[in-house]
């Protein structure tokens, strides 16, 4: 697979064919707003079954092709189920380690991460 962040078109590709890759998410109202040629944000929700939504928000730099803050929020129903940020957390050492995330396939694999955790929720097994 090519990096989506190596340009906005890409990464537009790759939002917006969301819903065709992944047809657990229902609803998708995912916008990448571009900021100049070389920034962009993403923000939106992803919509799945049983009332599992995925808040998404990421800051995006085209021209090092990362992801420069993310924050990404599983809500089954009304309660937060988990969440995943770039804060930094220097106090709590089983969190300093993973920062910052350096690699952009890793960066590149958190929304799918959450998408297929998202997924999981909706499974009648593990329902809530």
């Amino acid at each position: 697979m090519e990096n989506p962040l190596a340009s906005p078109e890409r990464y537009e590709v790759f939002v917006y064919s969301i819903q065709h890759r992944y047809p657990q998410v229902k609803i998708s109202t995912l916008v990448l707003k571009r900021n100049g040629k070389l920034f962009g944000e993403l923000a939106g929700q992803l919509f799945f079954e049983n009332e599992v939504r995925l808040f998404v928000k990421e800051r995006l730099d085209f021209k090092n092709a990362v992801i420069k803050g993310y924050g990404y929020e599983v809500w089954p129903g009304t309660q937060k189920l988990y969440w995943y940020d770039s804060q930094e957390h220097p106090n709590d050492p089983t969190l300093a380690s993973t920062h910052p995330i350096t690699s952009t396939s890793i960066l590149i694999s958190n929304i799918i991460v959450f998408l297929l955790l998202a997924c999981i929720s909706t499974s009648p097994i593990y329902r809530f």
